[in-house]
């Protein structure tokens, strides 16, 4: 009985040898397929598994070499560029402040001209085109010739002239030294040069009205102050002011300048009356107006001195 099946052996063997090379032909299977030939990669198949690599790094947020070293360069030059900004913005303001610090620092008239705060550079030179002509002198030479054809001793006009010298430099000294130690945006800048504001030379006060008046005409200042235009329903409309009004006074003081009228609307209790003078067609009118802002535009216009 055993011996029965023995001839089934090769015919099975055969049989399974034609179903192998069937489902090969057929593409069911691959046989005799090496290592090397599953490890070669056509070049396209390179450039796809490049490309799926670079999405895999876009998807997973990891940049390429490339990429990062680009993306290195476009963050120098922004800094760069924002370098560039940040030094023209530094010097914008530095401007600024250094105009706003002349501005509210400035000589006003009772004290050196307005023009000669305005260097801050140490060569204060003044460019005066009044009634003297055309000529390149020192602020304080141009407010003692002002002084003497004022009719003020020489005696007196060369010791303001001295005081005036040293103010100067002393303004210059404190805003050099603040910008040097980097403390000219300070607050300690701001109430060091309001001291200094305060002890400048008020030339009115030592000479008088009269002989101040004279000295503004003289240094080709302006001695007057005249209205150029008026807010509707302000003090100065409603009491009566119009454009082209010149102040003599206000509150019974003698107005010189616009600085000089703007303080005494200040000063005193807000609201009350006072009397205001402006000259108008060649007459004076007497005006009362409430203490406090005018609500005009005003400008300086220089007179001959009334004597």
């Amino acid at each position: 009985m055993k011996q029965n099946w023995i001839p089934a052996i090769p015919v099975a063997f055969v049989a399974g040898i034609l179903t192998m090379l069937f489902l090969q032909m057929s593409g069911w299977i691959q046989i005799g397929r090496s290592q090397s030939d599953h490890q070669t990669v056509s070049p396209g198949a390179v450039t796809a598994a490049a490309d799926s690599q670079t999405s895999v790094a876009a998807f997973t947020g990891e940049p390429s070499l490339v990429t990062l070293q680009t993306q290195i360069q476009t963050l120098q030059q922004e800094l760069a560029f924002a370098a560039s900004e940040r030094d023209q913005l530094r010097q914008t303001v530095d401007a600024i402040n250094s105009l706003q610090a002349n501005q509210d620092e400035r000589f006003l008239p009772g004290a050196l001209s307005d023009d000669a705060a305005t260097s801050a550079t140490g060569a204060d030179l003044h460019n005066s085109t009044g009634r003297g002509g055309n000529r390149n002198v020192s602020a304080t030479q141009t407010q003692y010739d002002g002084l003497i054809t004022a009719g003020v001793d020489q005696g007196t006009a060369v010791e303001i002239k001295q005081r005036s010298d040293q103010w100067t430099l002393d303004r210059l000294d404190l805003i050099d030294t603040a910008s040097r130690e980097g403390w000219r945006d300070s607050d300690e800048f701001g109430e060091k040069m309001r001291e200094l504001h305060e002890q400048r030379v008020d030339i009115r006060s030592e000479i008088g009205d009269t002989a101040y008046d004279n000295y503004l005409y003289a240094a080709g200042e302006s001695n007057r102050v005249q209205v150029r235009s008026i807010i509707n329903g302000s003090a100065a409309q409603v009491s009566g002011i119009t454009t082209g009004d010149i102040v003599l006074a206000y509150a019974d003081a003698l107005i010189y300048t616009s600085r000089e009228l703007q303080n005494a609307t200040r000063d005193g209790i807000r609201g009350e009356l006072v009397s205001v003078s402006v000259l108008r067609g060649g007459q004076t009118l007497n005006l009362a107006i409430p203490r406090g802002p005018l609500g005009v535009t005003l400008s300086g216009v220089s007179a001959i001195p009334q004597q």
